[in-house]
């Protein structure tokens, strides 16, 4: 099951943005202990951009700092914007965790926040 790939568990706090699969939907909602939001407010485990044009990139900026420190942020894209994701959700302090191709077009790749290191603590 595509949800389970995206390491989404019963206890996440999901959000969705930009989902147009609504059998995916359905799928994330039936998975979760609370139904998944579509507003960025808050704190999230996961959340699921889906990106159609080269402007919905800039979402991965206002999405990241509502990631938990251990969350993840899935991007959805069309392959020819790898590039343009990976810079994007860099300067936004993310590093890339995984990827998967899920059509022959479209793949998806999971971003995370960068591990801080405290001094001595390593």
């Amino acid at each position: 099951m595509i949800v389970e790939t995206l390491g989404i568990r019963r206890e996440h706090r999901v959000c969705l943005r930009g989902i147009t699969n609504p059998i995916f939907a359905a799928e994330v909602v039936w998975q979760t202990d609370s139904p998944p939001t579509k507003a960025a407010s808050g704190r999230f485990d996961i959340i699921i951009l889906q990106v159609n044009a080269p402007a919905d990139l800039d979402e991965i900026t206002r999405l990241a700092p509502h990631l938990e420190s251990y969350g993840a942020l899935w991007v959805l894209h069309p392959s020819e914007y790898a590039a343009p994701a990976q810079a994007t959700s860099f300067a936004a302090g993310l590093v890339i965790t995984k990827r998967c191709e899920y059509s022959v077009t479209h793949v998806g790749t999971r971003f995370s926040p960068r591990a801080r290191v405290i001094r001595g603590t390593v």
